[in-house]
């Protein structure tokens, strides 16, 4: 189905690419808004069967086909194309740059017909046309979402596009490299913006062989004292997951972000460390050579090698080092978090921990798990103590009612106060 945001998409990005920013400040705003809503997108061409302009559903006709090869008619189409002028050059030489392969990815061959050279009819009927329409529109917008002086107005903008990014605007790009140099600028944001840029540049590297050497040194250098602390964390613990989540990846690497997460939770929220132990669980369980970080017992604070402010995960020297950290939470004054660290002493026979049962907590969800859990036997809490426990004999440390009144007696009063 051609969906209905595309009548108001072309106008727009026409006024972004030939105006200011400054002379029209809310187009690019309205026409994210635009984008925000389109839910779907066609992916064949027997899904384009909607239409504003009900005369426009009668297929074009089709292209008579030449008595040259469709291969060499290709080759040589731009060369051979009658030179336009005027306002139809300007609207149409843009689409030359969207333009896919000739040939189809199962190997079929493609309609033959430039989408530069085919007529407003043809358009509406063709996918890749829809494609360069689609792929235009968010090149145009993209650069314009950044507002001069307004640095929470920049960040809330591209919070809304990085969040539809990866599932509702790549796959549908002709070419979706085109976004990386935006992307790589939200990460060097940081935050929560960085981490949402950071997904969308995973998918560039793993779906679209995007080269792209230091995103584990990005993603390591979000490990700091506030990312334990944000409301970002959870989010962070779900893109970490994804990220190291291949059995590729060096133990070198995978240990020093486990052992910063290790080191960062000393300082952390008992709801931090509840989601530090299980994901720290995991990594163990999933990549067996990080096992020697808990057998390690002559590491301490004192003799630990590990590098806390290298920037390079390569080169922290954790994989020597122990998770000294996570052993010291068995002291822990939050009953959950000393329970949850004894399962580094015990056989590692445990499934893995669904990290969706961790990530939401926080001080409050924390608190009412302990107000509504069901005590099985009423706890110790009152003791017969002696009065002669803190000094005195029982006749010495209780005057007489009259001199109490009187106000003649010396009275201890530190002394009453301990005594039960």
């Amino acid at each position: 189905m051609m969906f209905d945001g595309f009548s108001s998409v072309i106008p727009r990005t026409t006024l972004l690419s030939n105006h200011p920013t400054n002379d029209y400040p809310n187009v690019p705003v309205n026409l994210l808004s635009i984008l925000e809503r389109l839910s779907t997108f066609p992916t064949e061409e027997s899904e384009l069967n909607a239409w504003w302009v009900a005369e426009f559903s009668a297929k074009p006709p089709k292209p008579k086909a030449s008595k040259k090869s469709s291969i060499n008619a290709e080759m040589s189409s731009d060369d051979e194309a009658s030179p336009k002028t005027g306002e139809e050059e300007e609207n149409d030489d843009w689409r030359k740059f969207f333009e896919d392969e000739p040939l189809a990815v199962d190997g079929k061959k493609g309609s033959g017909q430039r989408l530069h050279m085919m007529t407003i009819h043809q358009s509406l009927h063709s996918l890749s046309s829809h494609r360069a329409v689609f792929t235009r529109a968010w090149l145009t917008l993209l650069p314009r979402l950044a507002v001069p002086g307004n640095i929470e107005k920049n960040k809330a903008l591209a919070t809304r596009a990085l969040n539809l990014m990866h599932r509702s605007v790549m796959p549908h790009l002709t070419r979706p490299v085109l976004v990386m140099d935006w992307i790589g600028a939200c990460v060097d944001i940081g935050g929560s913006v960085g981490l949402l840029a950071l997904n969308a540049l995973f998918v560039l590297i793993k779906e679209y062989n995007l080269d792209y050497p230091s995103f584990y040194t990005r993603l390591y250098a979000f490990l700091d004292r506030d990312v334990l602390h944000l409301k970002h964390r959870s989010r962070f613990f779900r893109l970490t997951e994804l990220f190291l989540s291949s059995t590729h990846l060096p133990s070198a690497l995978l240990a020093s972000f486990v052992k910063k997460l290790s080191r960062l939770s000393i300082t952390a929220p008992p709801a931090a460390i509840v989601m530090v132990i299980p994901f720290t669980y995991n990594m163990l369980k999933k990549h067996p050579a990080l096992m020697v970080m808990i057998h390690r017992a002559d590491v301490d604070d004192s003799n630990d090698p590990f590098l806390p402010d290298e920037t390079n995960p390569m080169l922290t020297n954790a994989l020597s080092s122990s998770l000294w950290e996570l052993i010291s939470h068995s002291s822990h004054y939050h009953a959950p978090v000393s329970t949850m660290c004894k399962i580094f002493s015990e056989a590692f026979t445990k499934p893995g921990y669904t990290m969706e049962d961790f990530l939401d907590h926080t001080y409050n969800t924390l608190f009412e798990t302990e107000i509504n859990r069901k005590i099985k036997r009423e706890p110790a809490l009152a003791m017969e103590t002696s009065s002669k426990v803190f000094g005195g004999e029982e006749n010495e440390l209780q005057d007489s009612e009259e001199d109490r009144l009187a106000g003649n007696a010396q009275r201890d009063f530190v002394n009453e106060l301990w005594v039960f």
